[in-house]
């Protein structure tokens, strides 16, 4: 179990930066173990750091400068939590995406083998990224509608941000007039942002759509 983070606004705020620190702080239940943060501009690389406390995380989305953020919190039920490297969120060249989720429980090697490619992290997150980055949008509705795959991410590919998950993972969108935000569960935003959540239009994703 993990949890994921989006966000954008053409105007960014200070209050949106404490907005989004809350809803890691409230994200960590399903992620205990690590923290990672991407943030930046759109159409620019992303700066990209990962964390193993929540209050580092936290304090590092209240300094960086951006109008775009994609975060993630990761409960260890595999690969050495430890090992920054193997946290998310996943970084191939300026592309990246965090998840919620299982795509193989194959080996590197067997899913390597299955797809035909050769994937620069351990992470089977890469499979998607790599499909997505490719624009093989058929093999991802393949993918995405396999019974052994549940999925919510989020992805940054070609300098722009997607939503994306299938039934077998939550995700839940919240907007308004000044900022666009993504994250796991309703109960997470109920928590986060307290009665401030009565200014946001919200659902459930039950589809692709661009972030920014």
């Amino acid at each position: 179990m993990c949890g994921v983070i989006g966000y954008f606004s053409e105007k960014p705020k200070a209050i949106h930066k404490e907005i989004l620190a809350n809803i890691l702080l409230e994200s960590r239940i399903r992620g205990l173990h690590s923290f990672g943060v991407a943030c930046g501009y759109p159409g620019k690389e992303l700066r990209v750091e990962k964390f193993f406390k929540v209050a580092s995380a936290r304090n590092f989305i209240r300094k960086c400068d951006y109008s775009l953020l994609i975060a993630h919190t990761r409960y260890s039920t595999s690969g050495d939590w430890k090992v920054l490297e193997n946290n998310q969120p996943v970084v191939v060249g300026n592309n990246l995406l965090v998840f919620n989720g299982v795509i193989r429980m194959s080996t590197k090697k067997e899913y390597e083998k299955e797809f035909g490619e050769k994937y620069k992290t351990d992470n089977d997150g890469e499979i998607m990224l790599k499909l997505l980055v490719d624009k093989k949008k058929g093999m991802v509705k393949d993918v995405l509608g396999d019974d052994r795959v549940s999925y919510a991410g989020i992805h940054y590919v070609g300098g722009k941000a997607y939503v994306m998950r299938n039934s077998r993972r939550p995700l839940w969108h919240f907007w308004n007039e000044d900022m666009s935000l993504v994250f796991s569960t309703f109960d997470i935003g109920k928590r986060a942002l307290g009665a401030e959540m009565s200014f946001f239009e919200k659902d459930e994703v039950t589809e692709q759509f661009k972030l920014c």
